[in-house]
């Protein structure tokens, strides 16, 4: 609701693997994953009989300016079950504590009777644990499509905000704390992720191996012959017909330059 606050649903352990969609936040697939890798027993043992579901609560309720992203510092993942195998196994938790601390608990005919039912639906809690014990997660950085696209760097000593002038509250929300930076500034931008080390910068060594410039020189050739004869149907054709095709329009080529350049 809002574009906050993702509400999700696990059926089965295997959707660790699966592609969280139609999600305002980057982040949210790697929380999901974070939430179900750190309580996989519970979630292993919970998906047996029941199902999950619930929500990732932030930290504010919507999202009208900047000042909102960031105040999300944190998130939690509030946790029920379809069933409420987990209601029943924290009542459980509760009475095995009950029967333990109190001498003449066990006298409680009552209390031990409820204790059977409930092991019945939740098993050994003993052994198996049902309740997930991690639930608060926190992340570095993110996008979000809120204010048409908007990405926040969280580093020890600063947090950049990276989103389009016109958002509400660019460079006013916490000026003494974020930096700010105009994603129309693409020097800026660019600078600040290779000084950050959150790009890695081209190496002729990878550049060579790769096969990125031989993938781009073959678009180029595309492109040309697309331009040249517009009816042709490129789908069939293999890089022989291609190297033709070159020799063929040399001319073309070298006018063109981007080929040649590519292949120097």
């Amino acid at each position: 609701p809002n574009g906050i606050n993702r509400r999700f649903i696990i059926l089965t352990p295997s959707q660790i693997d699966l592609p969280v969609v139609h999600t305002a936040f980057s982040n949210t697939s790697q929380l999901m994953f974070e939430f179900m890798s750190t309580n996989q027993r519970a979630i292993d043992a919970l998906t047996i009989k029941d199902v999950i579901y619930g929500e990732i609560e932030d930290s504010v309720p919507k999202v009208d300016d900047i000042e909102d992203l960031l105040s999300i510092n944190q998130v939690e993942f509030k946790v029920l079950s379809a069933e409420d195998v987990l209601g029943k196994a924290a009542e459980l938790g509760k009475l095995v504590d009950r029967l333990k601390q109190e001498p003449d608990a066990w006298r409680d005919s009552a209390m031990l009777t409820r204790m059977v039912e409930l092991a019945k639906i939740c098993g050994d809690i003993r052994e198996n644990a049902l309740v997930p014990d991690q639930v608060i997660f926190r992340h570095s950085a993110y996008w979000t499509s809120h204010f048409g696209g908007l990405y926040v760097f969280i580093d020890p000593d600063m947090t950049t905000v990276i989103s389009d002038p016109a958002a509400p509250g660019f460079r006013r929300s916490r000026p003494w704390q974020v930096s700010y930076l105009s994603i129309k500034d693409a020097d800026r931008v660019f600078k600040f992720l290779a000084v950050t080390g959150r790009i890695e910068l081209p190496r002729a060594s990878w550049i060579e191996t790769s096969g990125y410039l031989e993938h781009r020189a073959e678009m180029v050739v595309r492109a040309l012959i697309r331009a040249a004869e517009p009816d042709r149907n490129l789908t069939g054709v293999d890089k022989v017909w291609l190297q033709t095709w070159i020799h063929s329009h040399a001319d073309l080529i070298t006018r063109d330059g981007n080929f040649p350049f590519l292949n120097a």
